[in-house]
């Protein structure tokens, strides 16, 4: 085996078809050298139709390869004048045929005569099969508006106060466009991570200081201070984390900006506060009726 070339499976079937048939005719030949089409037979391990096929193909391309080459040959005689060609009669192609065809020469094979042939014989490249049924299915390319509708749709959800998720992405976008490229949630999971778009923790997910929804909530926490001190309101400070349990989920879809957390108020978070704010109510009343 070449240095660096592995060869495949089937190529390998073959190449021991014919090993194993070279050296059973080491005696001699068991089928006759003229028929080569049982012998061809029996070293590939074809039949006869395919083998048929396989040497039409084969001249085909042998002759395609040669007017190739004669039509580079005569672009490069074209500048500079072309010698006449001598014309044969027939009587004279005749005597030449009966000639060579008179006169019969046994063969003399030999290690030099084999490699002289190989070297002269320059085999084509096979061609390719080209599949009419079953080739495949072609690669889906997005384009930039199609990419941009992903994100639009996306960040739609989100404005909405909804998770997104693929099958909730991919129902908005076939309603929105029904000839869209992406028909499957995995297609679709994959041009997401693509895009940029990732499936993190939230606990571990980054918080931009100067992203929009941060900035509102913090304008908003900062009035609502501000309105309870006007008014000579009691607050107080607690856990975060243990006031808002069940506000968020723990996995979520981000983009490429950390865009995609939200805020459910309606989980276990607000029975938590009430339950607090009640029990210092109870508290405050005791202490003034005391």
């Amino acid at each position: 085996m070449p240095l660096g070339k592995e060869f495949s499976k089937d190529e390998k079937t073959i190449f021991y078809r014919v090993i194993a048939f070279v050296d059973s005719e080491k005696d001699g030949p068991k089928i006759p050298m003229y028929n080569t089409n049982d012998r061809l037979q029996v070293m590939l391990g074809l039949s006869r139709h395919s083998i048929s096929n396989l040497r039409q193909e084969m001249l085909q391309l042998i002759e395609k390869q040669n007017n190739s080459e004669y039509q580079e040959k005569d672009e490069e005689e074209e500048p500079h004048a072309r010698p006449r060609r001598r014309t044969t009669s027939d009587t004279q192609i005749k005597h030449t045929s009966s000639q060579q065809f008179g006169r019969k020469k046994k063969r003399m094979w030999s290690a030099s005569s084999i490699t002289t042939v190989t070297n002269i014989a320059c085999l084509p490249l096979p061609m390719t099969p080209q599949k009419t049924n079953n080739c495949g299915r072609k690669k889906i390319i997005l384009t930039e508006f199609e990419e941009d509708s992903i994100r639009y749709q996306f960040h739609l959800l989100l404005a909405s106060k909804q998770y997104p998720t693929t099958a909730k992405l991919l129902m908005c976008l076939l309603e929105e466009a029904p000839d869209f490229p992406i028909r499957s949630e995995r297609t679709l999971l994959r041009h997401m991570r693509r895009l940029g778009f990732k499936y993190a923790v939230t606990s571990k997910a980054p918080i931009r200081l100067d992203a929009t929804s941060f900035v509102a909530s913090r304008a908003k926490y900062f009035r609502s201070l501000t309105d309870l001190r006007n008014n000579d309101v009691i607050y107080y400070y607690h856990d975060e984390t243990w006031s808002n349990s069940g506000e968020e989920r723990r996995q979520v879809w981000l983009d490429e900006n950390g865009d995609g957390r939200l805020r459910n108020t309606d989980g276990k978070g607000k029975p938590d506060f009430y339950l607090l704010i009640t029990k210092i109510k109870k508290k405050l009343f005791l202490k003034d009726r005391v």
